[in-house]
């Protein structure tokens, strides 16, 4: 099975949300709740081939013991303490060093190149090549003067491939400690009282990850399957524009809700580059627009219609998930056409989830 990039994954998840099922792009404006609306003719057209009986691949949802042992040894060691070292003070690999510094370029400080009071483990990598090496030796209550060149790929491209001198005062010297795996420290960090109970909604926890991350995959494979099967014609760009320009307003709204801005977003999150990000989301926004075409054509050809009681309650659910006080909010600001869109297009992945054919992975 082809492995799909996060951006081409999340496609389905944008056609489905209301934001993404409109041919009109309507926008709550914060500051007045007016409503601005730019229209995106639909110009294609789909003609559907096989959609019924696709085979798809089952990603396997079982649970390894090693997969449980990885997620306890990353509990205890989330909760390791530094334990201070007294018995010398030089900086040796594998030290927690805590240290103040200040990093400069061209003798002018640079904004988040200084902090105060930050733990640091040398020869953990976490910082930029050649930083933690040059602070062994160093002594406690000494302050030295390093110097790094950033990476070419740097994620901020202001100080990509630019030498720096870091200044560099070390605070003290420790040793990570990591607690052992007892009931008494699971009853102390967690809701539950032992570490059987603990293992216990680990494996859960794995196993309904897992489920939820096969269901989504076999949807994803399914759709994608029938777009192949499917020819489209007349598609114009204004609506890949439009649909690209969904998503990055997507992303870049998630990136603020973390406090991050989009390029650390995308890197921490997506695990690629801007370059690779500008790639993907011009990929991402053209297959987005394919699965509307074939899933609208599904409704229309199988006649999918919603009862009251179905409509009523996945508009709530959506006004819901949108953080609506209310579907009456929602209807207002979204119209109720585009959400009866938005679940008849959930109801045809529905439909063909259902006539899919699971086989066995070679």
């Amino acid at each position: 099975m082809k492995k799909k990039t996060f951006l081409v994954s999340l496609c389905l998840c944008l056609v489905l949300a209301f934001t993404g099922c409109s041919k009109s792009d309507s926008k709550q404006n914060d500051s007045n709740s007016s409503t601005e609306s730019t229209t995106v003719e639909s110009t294609g057209e789909v003609t559907l081939g096989e959609y019924k009986g696709i085979e798809v691949v089952m990603q396997s949802t079982e649970v390894t013991d090693e997969e449980v042992q990885a997620r306890l040894d990353n509990f205890v060691n989330s909760n390791a303490t530094v334990e201070e070292i007294t018995d010398r003070t030089d900086v040796q690999d594998g030290d927690v060093a805590n240290i103040d510094y200040v990093g400069k370029i061209g003798g002018k400080a640079f904004d988040g190149g200084s902090a105060e009071g930050t733990d640091l483990t040398i020869g953990s990598g976490t910082f930029i090549d050649g930083f933690e090496e040059q602070l062994v030796g160093a002594k406690v209550g000494e302050t030295v003067d390093i110097n790094v060149t950033f990476p070419e790929n740097y994620t901020n491209a202001d100080l990509a491939g630019k030498e720096a001198t870091f200044t560099v005062t070390i605070n003290s010297i420790g040793k990570s400690v990591t607690p052992e795996l007892t009931d008494e420290l699971v009853a102390e960090k967690t809701d539950y009282k032992t570490v059987d109970e603990y293992k216990e909604y680990v494996k859960t926890s794995l196993k309904t990850s897992k489920e939820s991350a096969a269901q989504s995959q076999k949807e994803l494979d399914i759709i994608d399957a029938i777009i192949e099967n499917a020819t489209f014609t007349n598609i114009s760009q204004e609506e890949y524009d439009a649909t690209e320009k969904k998503m990055r307003d997507y992303y870049e709204s998630m990136a603020s809700a973390y406090g991050l801005d989009l390029e650390t977003f995308i890197l921490y999150y997506f695990g690629m580059t801007s370059d690779k990000y500008e790639e993907e989301i011009v990929t991402a926004a053209e297959q987005a627009v394919k699965q509307q075409y074939v899933l609208e054509k599904i409704v229309e050809v199988e006649n999918l219609t919603l009862t009251d009681e179905e409509y009523k309650t996945g508009a709530e659910t959506l006004a819901s998930n949108y953080n609506y006080e209310s579907v009456e909010a929602f209807e207002e600001a979204n119209t109720k056409e585009v959400i009866e869109n938005s679940l008849l297009i959930d109801k045809a992945v529905q439909f063909v989830v259902e006539n899919a054919v699971e086989v066995q992975g070679k």
